[in-house]
């Protein structure tokens, strides 16, 4: 856990170094596994109005089985957005546009670049919550594109070419079909 938010923390720095480590390392993956879980639970509990409820008073929720199956529905969104996402940078970047990473690489970097999704904990918050979550989600795909050169070994408009279609879907296209029943209101 130490080393997966060590490495998460890192990427969010835009630490190029970190992606070279990660390169490396196949038990990487677990711990990118655990980044975007992480940002999957953010993401639901943030749609479900957790802390504006902390923060407001407490509301109806709905039942324990509407929660938990909404929480899940958040981790899976975001799990698939990932795995979408870095196949996309696989065709774009390392085929199209000759980057030399191998898909398993992209997946242990873009991983680690989810840690800043965890601002979309704030999603429903009154006045903050919409310029968080949007920081949150441009901090996801600067930290991405900062891992895309690196791995890809590529110029910054490349990494740039390649990673942003790919964001697009995980962060915008996925969510609003996915997620859009378990906004509170």
């Amino acid at each position: 856990m130490r080393a997966m938010l060590s490495q998460a923390i890192k990427a969010a720095r835009l630490n190029r170094a970190i992606y070279g480590v990660i390169e490396e390392d196949a038990d990487a993956i677990l711990h990118a596994l655990g980044a975007v879980i992480l940002a999957g639970i953010a993401v639901g509990l943030g749609l479900m109005s957790v802390v504006a409820n902390l923060v407001e008073g407490p509301a109806e929720l709905g039942s324990i089985v509407d929660r938990l199956l909404g929480l899940w529905l958040a981790i899976m969104a975001m799990l698939v957005g990932w795995i979408v996402w870095a196949v996309v940078i696989y065709l774009l970047g390392s085929r199209f546009l000759g980057g030399k990473a191998k898909f398993r690489i992209i997946l242990r970097a873009l991983g680690i670049c989810y840690g800043p999704a965890v601002l979309l904990i704030l999603i429903t918050m009154p006045l903050v919550g919409n310029p968080a979550s949007v920081l949150g989600a441009v901090w996801v795909l600067v930290a991405a594109v900062v891992a895309t050169h690196e791995i890809e070994d590529m110029d910054w408009v490349g990494a740039t070419l390649a990673t942003v279609p790919g964001w697009i879907i995980a962060f915008l296209v996925l969510p609003v079909f996915l997620l859009a029943p378990l906004v509170v209101r």
